[in-house]
């Protein structure tokens, strides 16, 4: 699968594109806004594509040495699984975290009483 010709290069593209273009703009499941989300969505979405057959298996039809649905959903599910992962990320960095003693504001230390037990 490393030594891909051109057909199934380009086919991997059309994947990726699809793929991509469903997540970033009509679900609008997106990490970056702009073009470069969708840049890199397709990236990601190509190396799904890439990917899927050896993964997920050589069953279905076949264009060149690429299976076509096995890299679909390697296709759709590589950009989501990259947009979710991303989003957790930030999710992570950006919110405080109360048990390590920062309030919310986070400007003063927030010290609990604790009844023992």
């Amino acid at each position: 699968m490393i030594g891909i010709g051109f057909l199934g290069f380009v086919t991997l593209l059309m994947m990726g594109f699809l793929g991509s273009f469903t997540i970033h703009v009509l679900l609008r499941y997106r990490a970056l806004a702009g073009p470069e989300g969708f840049l890199s969505a397709w990236i990601v979405g190509w190396f799904g594509a890439w990917l899927g057959s050896p993964l997920l298996g050589h069953w279905g039809t076949h264009v060149g040495a690429v299976y076509i649905l096995p890299a679909l959903l390697g296709a759709f599910g590589a950009p989501f699984l990259a947009v979710s992962g991303f989003r957790a990320l930030g999710r992570t960095l950006q919110t405080p975290r109360p048990e390590m003693g920062v309030s919310q504001t986070g400007s003063e230390p927030r010290v609990e009483m604790r009844k023992a037990s």
